[in-house]
């Protein structure tokens, strides 16, 4: 009797996965990591969260279970470059999206990954155009990236037009003051990442 040979998984862009199946092959870069916790207990780790991006600059979150992390959480760094297989896809329909993928990634205890090959020219940012912002009729729970030049409390500006809110917390907050005090020798420059918009009045700003 002839054996049927399984032919070997092929890459698929991540614009391409859906809830069909859960024999894909991926290969990425680890953009973002983090991990989110219980209310009740700051201290406990519920699960990780991460952001992946391919070759095309297309970007879909992926979501860790705190029972797999210490499986996965050792490799699954941020600047890695990762070939994974063997995950769910599911509907991306939580309140703290990381990316506008209908579907996000869920890791399983059979998924494989290993390190990969770098992807050239590929950023681990997703810079969001002040107008873009500024134009959204409705606010969106999509983590962005900026950047922009602090222009006053409270205030970034995108190559010297628009101008938007941004407010900051806690420790973030107090550096970013502190730092801008002491610099008196030329511009400041704010690179967020995994921030989100808000509107309150009609006026949009970046927390």
């Amino acid at each position: 009797m002839k054996r049927r040979l399984k032919m070997p998984l092929e890459y698929t862009p991540l614009s391409q996965l859906n809830a069909s199946q859960k024999e894909w092959k991926i290969r990425v870069l680890v953009s973002w990591v983090w991990n989110y916790y219980s209310k009740n207990k700051p201290e406990v780790v519920l699960g990780m969260e991460a952001i992946l991006v391919d070759e095309k600059g297309e970007r879909i979150q992926a979501s860790v279970k705190q029972k797999l992390i210490k499986k996965f959480g050792r490799d699954l760094k941020e600047g890695e470059y990762l070939d994974v297989m063997n995950f769910e896809v599911l509907g991306n329909n939580g309140d703290y999206r990381g990316t506008t993928h209908p579907y996000k990634i869920s890791f399983i205890w059979t998924t494989y990954m290993k390190t990969s090959e770098q992807i050239p020219n590929l950023s681990r940012f997703n810079l969001s155009p002040f107008p873009d912002i500024l134009s959204q009729s409705n606010v969106d729970d999509v983590f962005i990236d900026i950047l922009g030049e602090i222009v006053g409390m409270g205030e970034i500006t995108e190559r010297n037009e628009t101008i938007i809110e941004c407010t900051l917390w806690e420790n973030h907050a107090e550096d970013v003051h502190s730092y801008v005090k002491n610099n008196k020798t030329g511009p400041v420059i704010l690179l967020g990442s995994l921030m989100r918009t808000k509107k309150f009045n009609d006026n949009h700003f970046i927390i």
